[in-house]
């Protein structure tokens, strides 16, 4: 099979079959899992690409969730202001933070978009969804810090097993060697 098919098919069915699977087990946060699968391929979709794509959306996650956590203890100074130092303040230090990781872990700099990736999608799920913020310190699975990192993993898994099923289907077989790969 070639590779644009064998990719193809590969992402159809993983992407079926997960979709199905987790509304199945009641979790909305498909698209969670879909924001790390595409981070694994941008990540270069390999062992390495594995590492870094749960490491740096574990780290956004955890980013944007201190932050959901501080935005209540506002001192004083107006939402929008607060919210944003908040941000200014806890994305330097994920930055800076992925950078330290992709030196120590030698891994790459790819770490620093894949938590821009996971803290997004947390944002997002906290922004969008009303009465999340209450959630934030509670042990549900309707938490953020809880439900995301599970989510982001198991798209970074749909996203290796995927590259391995293309890699498969596209091997060529004995016979195909032998007649040539048409």
């Amino acid at each position: 099979m070639r590779l644009m098919l064998s990719s193809s098919f590969s992402n159809a069915f993983l992407g079926g079959f997960a979709t199905f699977a987790l509304l199945t087990l009641g979790s909305n946060l498909v698209w969670a899992a879909v924001i790390a699968w595409g981070c694994f391929f941008h990540t270069g979709g390999d062992t390495r690409a594995l590492a870094i794509t749960i490491t740096g959306n574990i780290l956004g996650i955890l980013t944007a969730w201190t932050v959901g956590v501080a935005l209540p203890h506002n001192p004083g100074i107006p939402n929008p202001v607060w919210a944003g130092l908040l941000v200014l303040v806890f994305v330097f230090v994920m930055v800076f933070i992925a950078h330290q990781l992709a030196v120590h872990m030698k891994l790459t700099t790819l770490v620093v978009p894949a938590s821009f990736y996971g803290a997004a999608a947390t944002f997002a799920l906290m922004v969008q969804t009303p009465g999340r913020l209450d959630l934030l310190l509670s042990a549900s699975l309707e938490n953020p810090l809880i439900a995301m990192p599970i989510s982001m993993i198991i798209g970074a898994l749909l996203g290796f097993a995927t590259a391995k099923m293309t890699t498969a289907l596209a091997a060529p077989t004995p016979r195909t060697k032998a007649v040539g790969n048409r």
